[in-house]
């Protein structure tokens, strides 16, 4: 059940909205402010904000519990941001989480 999730919030998270055709709302618009969140903190909490509202949508079994960008040079440089996600399984009211690298 939760590697189910985990790998479902990847694909959340690594799917543009409007890739998927019988589901044209699916994924986020990441990229969008990738390139800024990778430096700007207001961008940042944007990118926070899509991805706590897509994968509120999607996956319905977590509750989001907190999320981190995490930049360093390197991925700056790279125009990368790794994306750390603390969720609660609901069914089980055990927390994980999940590493997502979006570029």
């Amino acid at each position: 059940d939760f590697s189910h999730i985990k790998e479902s919030i990847q694909q959340i998270l690594l799917t543009n909205v409007g890739e998927r055709v019988m589901e044209p709302d699916f994924g986020i618009n990441a990229r969008e402010v990738l390139f800024s969140a990778t430096e700007d903190e207001t961008e940042q909490s944007v990118l926070k904000f899509l991805i706590k509202e897509a994968i509120e949508k999607f996956e319905k079994r977590v509750e989001i519990q907190d999320i981190r960008i995490i930049t360093d040079e390197s991925s700056v440089m790279e125009g990368t941001i790794v994306v750390e996600i603390d969720f609660l399984v609901k069914k089980y009211l055990t927390s994980d989480s999940v590493k997502v690298t979006l570029n």
